[in-house]
């Protein structure tokens, strides 16, 4: 679930003649913003809740409006289900938040909040909370008691831990902690049972609890940008994985167990320190759309034969030290429309180049070939040729052919 994105009603205008708590705006200005020449329209926040309660209008957004604070007349929004706040300059919330029990949706990204009041806990419907882009150094309490949560956004804060209480959502779907400080998750997160989402890319992860086996329903798990060593062996329990995403992490080890992952239809392991994968894994993933092994330490082409790249059509292995592709290795590959070869040790190419003729882009820049295989004017295909930084002989110029887009 994409984090909620309002249509705004129409606003009310605002009065002058209010006293009440405003937005920055004309009269409700303080000298400095004056001074600055930061003056907004001015709207009467008490003004625009009454026009809500009147209208009994179920959605209330005050999101991109320069609020600091909330009036205590919050609590007469009891009826509304979706309340959009993001985009604000708002340091904490009024206890009066836990009034408004029917409240669904609860979106307050990009404020400058650092706790959450406990009467928050009363939100008993409350499904989507998106606190993305705030200055919490750890997730409030509260959070932990709002059972009711399927969808959590805590991307870009601070957060450094999470508590082992996450165990009480047990209705959580969809769970961000993108870009925080997080060094480890709890082994409790094993109980997010009905877990569809997990996102806890750019953090500090070095490892993951076994216990990550038990959200067997998940279906994407992005580990991206962390210092993870190892990966679980239960990994290979998350049969319902179609994305996982562990590019740039510190691995030299794939567990075996991913080839249960069948659905998965992407396979990246760019960034890492890994030299072999498992034999066959590759084999055991038959939804393989793309496979990036990039940035790692191969210098041989992983184990499983041609099998590895059935229903595959983009193959990058560029940032290796790889010297030869096996012949016939891309015999089965009848979808494979992207070689990426750049940055290896090759020193020549396979005799069977010619029976490639899926690809459309090949890169083969930056290794140690001499010669372009007469073959290669087989490639029908092919619209892209980078052959840049190799020593080839200026009469291998005769086989680049017409429709070559790039050498």
């Amino acid at each position: 679930m994409n984090p909620p994105k309002p249509s705004k009603d129409k606003e009310s205008p605002g009065s002058s003649s209010s006293s009440q708590v405003t937005f920055a705006g004309i009269k409700s200005a303080s000298k400095k913003e004056l001074r600055g020449g930061r003056i907004r329209a001015e709207v009467d926040i008490n003004r625009e809740i009454q026009n809500c309660r009147d209208e009994q209008s179920e959605r209330f957004d005050l999101s991109k409006s320069s609020v600091t604070i909330l009036p205590n007349t919050i609590k007469d929004l009891t009826h509304v289900r979706e309340l959009y706040l993001y985009s604000n300059r708002i340091q904490q919330l009024p206890p009066e938040i836990g009034n408004l029990v029917n409240l669904k949706v609860l979106a307050l990204s990009e404020n400058s909040l650092t706790t959450l009041p406990d009467t928050m806990d009363r939100l008993v419907q409350l499904k989507v909370l998106d606190l993305r882009h705030n200055r919490f150094n750890d997730i409030p309490e509260v959070i932990y008691r709002i059972t009711s949560l399927t969808t959590l956004y805590l991307r870009f804060n601070r957060i450094k831990e999470v508590s082992d209480t996450i165990r009480n959502l047990v209705n959580l779907q969809m769970l961000s902690l993108r870009e925080n400080r997080i060094r480890s998750l709890p082994i409790t997160v094993g109980q997010l049972v009905q877990l569809l989402t997990l996102d806890v890319a750019h953090n500090h992860l070095e490892h993951l609890p076994n216990e990550i086996g038990s959200c067997a329903q998940l279906t994407t798990l992005d580990l991206t940008h962390n210092e993870l060593v190892d990966l679980p062996e239960l990994i290979g329990n998350l049969k319902n994985l179609s994305r996982l995403l562990i590019r740039y992490n510190r691995l030299s080890t794939i567990p075996s167990s991913l080839a249960n992952c069948s659905k998965l239809d992407e396979f990246n392991i760019e960034g890492n320190n890994v030299s072999q994968l498992p034999e066959g894994l590759l084999s055991s993933l038959v939804h393989l759309n793309t496979i990036s092994l990039a940035r790692n330490n191969f210098n041989s082409f992983p184990l499983g034969g041609p099998t590895q790249f059935t229903s595959v059509h983009s193959i990058n292995m560029e940032c290796n030290t790889i010297d030869k592709i096996p012949f016939s290795i891309f015999s089965l590959a009848k979808y494979l429309s992207k070689l990426n070869m750049r940055e290896n040790a090759l020193t020549s190419l396979p005799l069977d180049i010619g029976s490639w003729t899926a690809l459309v882009e090949l890169n083969l820049a930056t290794n140690q070939l001499t010669i372009i295989p007469e073959d290669i004017k087989s490639l029908q295909n092919l619209e892209v040729l980078i052959m840049s930084n190799n020593q080839l002989k200026v009469s291998d110029n005769k086989v680049y052919r017409a429709n070559l887009m790039n050498l």
